[in-house]
């Protein structure tokens, strides 16, 4: 068996979507026999932690911890409190003057803190190092990081899991082509790169050119659903609602609800349903968006926000609810955005319904939920065809509800299962040679 190092910016407890994928690798690479230490930064006390994350696979591995500098853990504490006060969290990224500023000083901060960091580095390898090093972005830190390890000898291979691409056309002049040259190092260092949707492939060129570059989904672990609550079963109610639930970021509306609430409207203009028949539970950051979907259509009322929950809490949601809705975009600069909580949803197993906002149709999300047989997909591209299905699948789950109190969904389970953190930690065992 291996010595493997997971360098990430977001690890267990840390209450983010982007701390599941490196802690499931490592709980699951762990099982495999592996020796698995971590290198994350310091995880500041006002954080919200996600203790579902935490097995004993994760509580006994070595794990060292290294701080950012203190104005940006200072700028961070300060950016957790606007967020909790204002209900406008999640934010696109920015293209203009600012988004590069901001972009600039980031990764100034993460230089920073991947030179910091060599000291555990030194500490964790001991004399005899690292079979492979595995680095996540999306920050840039822990690829600086892992590329000194693998130069200096301290790790024999290095896997570059990029998740998202760091060349964007929408960049500007200024960040676009510093974010080029820092993932073409990248690509030209590492002895793997990875990416999570198989559409975002074609921005990784030179990995690409070299046959170095490779398809790894992000997944869910089924460990997460014990010791939640369990759902109880309903009982027939003629007035009991159909509950979707949303819960991440909508990241300053490029995760459009809009055609969701229209859907509704129109329903209830032509009497097909009332307004107390359907309610949207929403959890996260971005509340005043939301309520903004719903009032731009007179639909407040059908909208509950619940605001920030840490992870076992937006589960809990989810199992209760009788669907889960999830959105992503799809467009000619900008495709294959896979949003994380559809994993979280297919271990669920509620019916999805998906919306994908933009101008290229058959996206890989909506690919992904005909395949897994998980739902229904809306795509504004094929807004003729998809619109009418949209509302003819909403009242199709509103029968199911009104005649037994609960909506019953099948999935294709054989397709389900190739989505595990079990195996994805096998094929990520592979490509590091161990």
């Amino acid at each position: 068996m291996a010595k493997i190092l997971i360098i990430s910016t977001a690890f267990a407890p840390k209450n983010v979507i982007g701390s599941i994928r490196p802690t499931k690798l490592a709980k699951y690479l762990t099982r495999l026999g592996h020796e698995v230490a971590v290198i994350s930064p310091y995880l500041p006390p006002d954080a919200p932690r996600d203790q579902l994350l935490m097995s004993p696979e994760i509580t006994q591995l070595a794990q060292l911890q290294v701080s950012y500098t203190q104005l940006h853990n200072l700028l961070g504490s300060k950016y957790r409190q606007d967020t909790k006060a204002s209900g406008t969290g999640a934010s696109a990224a920015r293209s203009g003057w600012k988004g590069s500023a901001i972009g600039l000083y980031k990764h100034v901060q993460e230089w920073l803190w991947a030179r910091k960091a060599r000291g555990a580095l030194r500490e964790l390898a001991g004399q005899e190092g690292f079979d492979a090093v595995i680095s996540t972005y999306p920050n840039y830190g822990p690829h600086w990081l892992a590329a000194w390890a693998r130069r200096r000898g301290h790790a024999r291979r290095w896997v570059a899991d990029f998740r998202d691409p760091m060349a964007y056309e929408w960049l500007g002049p200024l960040l676009g082509p510093v974010n080029r040259r820092l993932q073409s190092q990248a690509e030209r260092q590492a002895d793997a790169v990875v990416t999570v949707s198989q559409d975002l492939m074609e921005k990784f060129p030179i990995a690409g050119d070299g046959a170095r570059l490779h398809w790894l989904p992000n997944g869910f672990d089924p460990e997460d659903l014990q010791g939640l609550e369990a759902r109880d079963m309903p009982v027939p109610d003629p007035q009991s609602p159909l509950v979707f639930s949303y819960a991440g970021g909508l990241y300053a509306g490029q995760r459009d609800l809009r055609p969701f609430f229209l859907a509704l409207r129109e329903l209830v203009d032509a009497g097909a349903l009332r307004e107390g028949d359907v309610r949207l539970d929403y959890a996260g950051a971005d509340g005043a968006i939301l309520r903004g979907y719903a009032e731009a259509v007179g639909l407040a009322g059908m909208a509950r926000d619940l605001g920030l929950l840490v992870r076992r809490e937006a589960l809990a949601l989810q199992q209760r609810a009788d669907c889960a809705l999830i959105a992503t975009h799809n467009t000619k600069t900008d495709r294959g955005i896979l949003t994380g909580k559809v994993y979280e949803c297919l271990m669920i197993g509620n019916p999805i319904l998906a919306l994908v906002a933009g101008d290229v149709p058959n996206s890989e999300l909506g690919q992904l939920i005909k395949r897994v047989q998980a739902g229904a997909v809306y795509e504004a591209a094929r807004h003729q065809q998809d619109f009418p299905a949209l509302k003819a699948f909403i009242l199709a789950l509103l029968a199911q509800k009104r005649a037994s109190g609960q909506v019953a969904w099948q999935m294709d389970m054989a397709q389900k299962e190739a989505y595990t953190y079990a195996g994805i930690a096998r094929r990520f065992a592979d490509l590091a040679q161990v």
